[in-house]
């Protein structure tokens, strides 16, 4: 499959979430309240890979790469389209004030 820009994934998930999404009535609000039910199921995912990994149980990476990371994905698609926002921008924007954060921060660790 190609390499798909951050506009053809918003698109692409406002189209499978016309189709498939269960909660069209919802509102914003509503939305983003069971879409937090979902994070907390992957949180949840990743809670067990790191558990194990710290009691030296051997678990593969497969649900975190194969549902874990695409999920979220999702969801910041779902997020964007129900905020009405281009997800790029946002993560563009958020890289930038991150970096002038810690930029700060190096300043201030090296006084």
């Amino acid at each position: 499959m190609p390499s798909l820009s951050t506009t053809q994934l918003q698109k692409m998930q406002s189209d499978y979430d016309a189709q498939y999404w269960d909660h069209d009535g919802f509102s914003t609000f509503e939305n983003i309240r069971h879409l937090t039910l979902h994070v907390g199921k992957l949180a949840g995912k990743l809670a067990a890979y790191c558990e194990a990994k710290e009691h030296a149980r051997a678990l593969p990476e497969d649900q975190i790469t194969e549902e874990v990371i695409p999920d979220l994905l999702g969801y910041a698609l779902q997020l964007s389209n129900w905020l009405d926002q281009d997800l790029s921008n946002l993560y563009a924007n958020r890289l930038k004030a991150n970096e002038r954060r810690f930029e700060k921060k190096a300043h201030v660790d090296n006084t």
